[in-house]
């Protein structure tokens, strides 16, 4: 079974989280108000897990690039999600650059 342990996400999107959220072991409900970010949470999960900018551009309907990620008062954005598997423990860091001529991730371990 794989359980998600904390997420870290600067500059995605519009979720700035300096300090990861922790998620606790069961069942975990994310609630909030119009436009707070519930949706951001699990884009950034997906993309910290996956790295591919179609997941979360699918689950918003519409044919969006790497750059729709990046925060657009940012040039960069890093999410990092740990997650445990087999009782093993793991980290994936993903990291994106923006400039005038679109986006690209230049860095994931």
């Amino acid at each position: 079974m794989v359980r998600i342990v904390s997420l870290r996400a600067e500059n995605f999107r519009r979720l700035n989280l300096q300090e990861p959220v922790q998620f606790p072991s069961g069942l975990i409900v994310i609630r909030g108000r119009n436009e707070a970010g519930k949706s951001t949470i699990l884009e950034a999960i997906l993309f910290g897990l996956y790295g591919d900018f179609r997941i979360p551009a699918a689950l918003r309907g519409g044919r969006q690039g790497l750059e729709s990620l990046v925060n657009y008062r940012a040039g960069r954005a890093r999410v990092e999600v740990v997650f445990e598997a087999g009782g093993r423990r793991y980290r994936v860091e993903r990291i994106i650059e923006s400039d005038r001529e679109g986006a690209r991730q230049v860095d994931a371990r």
